[in-house]
């Protein structure tokens, strides 16, 4: 693993050691800043002196540093990281309701282990990305695109609209696309066909993968009406992003945030809203036994609305009066 990857697999391991060991000395933490929006992330570590004992072993039989593993009920994903001298290895994924394992004997499979770290890459990237997208910070932007996930129960359109969500929040728009959004709805008309391709192949075995691929791919008009208004709104909040943004530096008199805290047991703390100076910018704070996130908003009005919209998805998604303290 490398690049940004590495980078987000050394964040969730200093997030996960933050934590008190269980009782047989593995560290868990539960990641959940994007309630409402997508299934929270399940972290383990473990080291030479934690766990089963298969594991412990793999550690000393290596020279490993630790393992690291994370489970999320997106595309009912689990993956198991090797740490050792500061870099990640992928050993293992399930995903799709298939496994894909690292074999050293009798020698490495090397295909198998092509197809591993492809498959593994790709989904590292799009966690990385949903939990760095500054607009998946804000409740009100994701209760909209909620409501449209929300319409189908169907895990396939779930996902696949996830991750053209995140994918498309993820981009920035050239100068043609903000003043034309037709340029931007054909380049995501495009990259919703190679998501719903990509997707629907894993859904049967692996002989029939390339027509139900091409298959797939035809059908994108129908799930393109579906995700036509949602789209729509995600260019609306690309293009206005940078106006957001510079509306807050200019220093307008009334800027406002309010904090919402993580704690490692999936607990979402939501502060009141108070006025901030000019200087002040959107943060996300490591501390020792949580993460906070700031939000800044250009008025008190919608700073207001945004911690509404934050109370009802916790509420919503982790019941009444648990994690909606203030």
């Amino acid at each position: 693993m490398t690049g940004n990857i590495t980078d987000f697999l050394q964040q969730l391991q200093t997030k996960v050691q933050t934590v008190p060991p269980e009782k047989d000395g593995v560290q868990y933490c539960r990641i959940d800043e994007l309630y409402g929006f997508m299934p929270p992330l399940e972290i383990q570590w473990h080291t030479s002196a934690s766990g089963k004992e298969e594991i412990r072993e793999t550690i000393r039989f290596h020279q490993l540093d630790g393992i690291l593993i994370l489970q999320t009920q997106w595309d009912e994903l689990s993956l198991t990281v090797w740490l050792t001298q500061g870099i990640f290895y992928c050993s293992c994924l399930n995903l799709f309701k298939e496994s894909y394992k690292l074999r050293l004997s009798p020698q490495l499979d090397r295909e198998n282990y092509s197809t591993l770290v492809q498959l593994a890459r790709s989904h590292l990237e799009l966690l990385a990305q949903s939990f760095n997208t500054p607009l998946l910070r804000l409740p009100a932007i994701r209760r909209q695109l909620l409501l449209t996930l929300e319409k189908n129960d169907d895990p396939l359109f779930q996902n696949c609209c996830l991750e053209i969500f995140i994918r498309l929040l993820n981009q920035e728009l050239v100068e043609e696309e903000i003043l034309d959004q037709e340029i931007f709805l054909k380049r995501a008309k495009i990259q919703l066909a190679e998501v719903l391709s990509r997707r629907a192949a894993f859904t049967v075995q692996p002989e029939y993968r390339p027509k139900y691929s091409r298959a797939a791919a035809y059908c994108v008009e129908e799930l393109w009406g579906e995700l036509f208004i949602p789209i729509n709104l995600i260019w609306g909040h690309l293009a206005n992003l940078p106006y957001y943004r510079q509306k807050i530096r200019e220093g307008t008199p009334g800027s406002f945030a309010f904090e919402e805290s993580y704690h490692p047991d999936g607990s979402v703390i939501v502060s009141e809203v108070y006025p901030v100076d000019a200087a002040e910018q959107p943060e996300l704070v490591v501390r020792l036994h949580c993460d906070v996130y700031r939000e800044i908003f250009p008025d008190y009005h919608t700073a207001v609305a945004n911690r509404k919209i934050a109370m009802e998805l916790i509420r919503q998604f982790h019941g009444e009066g648990k994690n909606d303290r203030i």
